[in-house]
């Protein structure tokens, strides 16, 4: 079940719906229509229908006419919008991503806690492993394991310098807005990585990816969500739709949140 959905009022003042409707079927429609995005459809019985609105015997068959006329009838019997069937399953996968990107914030953060925790363990000498006085001495094989792991791990902390990569890509995106969040956007996603050479090497073939879909290049752009948007909501993990097959695989991504890192 959803609890809200985009309403774009350029859409609506220029839709044939409100165009055919007066003011009381107006106010009719969009109630019918809240219903219809919360549960994908509502009941063809008026006498239902008209407890759900409340509104009165009189009201419902003066603004019922011409409301019933915007409707699909669904193969199960109920009743519809065209606009519902094309925006709900775009809906319910955006809920889902947002959930899961939840459930990542939630780990990181958990992460990041279990870490302060033992660095505090650990400066007040309470940390596992710290008493070393009795253990036996390191082999060589394993100081060389210990001394690359810390290389590596270097390696993967070093800063990585967004600037280019963010022109790179409001230059190339078909909706040119929201410049400073979308370079917020950017910066926050290479911090989270464990390679950010890799995220950001990702971003950039699958942005040019998505870049040649038809969705974006429809209409100049208007359907493409904002670079902001496509960033935030990790959409560069998502397999573009008809991607360019020049672009070979994507280098794979790993973030300091993800399980076993």
């Amino acid at each position: 079940m959803l609890s809200s959905y985009p309403w774009y009022f350029p859409d609506w003042f220029g839709s044939r719906s409100r165009a055919r409707l007066n003011l009381e079927a107006r106010g009719l429609f969009r109630e019918l229509l809240d219903f219809c995005y919360q549960d994908g459809s509502i009941p063809s019985d008026e006498t239902i229908l008209c407890r759900m609105v409340g509104c009165s015997q009189r009201e419902w068959k003066r603004a019922w006419p011409a409301v019933r006329a915007c409707l699909l009838e669904t193969e199960a019997g109920d009743l519809t919008h065209r606009r519902v069937l094309e925006l709900l399953p775009e809906l319910y996968e955006l809920k889902e991503r947002r959930r899961k990107q939840g459930e990542r914030a939630a780990a990181a953060r958990w992460g990041r806690d279990r870490d302060r925790a033992l660095a505090r363990a650990s400066k007040s000498g309470n940390a596992p492993g710290n008493a070393t006085s009795n253990a036996p001495p390191c082999s060589a094989s394993a100081s060389a394991s210990a001394s690359a792991s810390a290389s590596a791990s270097a390696s993967a902390s070093t800063p990585f310098d967004a600037e280019v990569l963010a022109g790179k890509l409001y230059s190339r995106h078909p909706r040119k807005e929201l410049r400073v969040r979308a370079e917020c956007a950017l910066a926050q996603a290479l911090a989270e990585a464990l390679d950010p050479e890799a995220l950001a090497a990702r971003i950039d073939l699958s942005h040019v990816a998505w870049c040649s879909s038809p969705g974006w290049q429809r209409d100049n752009g208007r359907y493409a969500p904002s670079l902001e948007r496509w960033l935030t909501e990790d959409r560069f993990l998502d397999d573009p739709p008809d991607a360019v097959d020049a672009l070979g695989d994507l280098p794979e991504v790993r973030f300091d949140f993800e399980e076993g890192s």
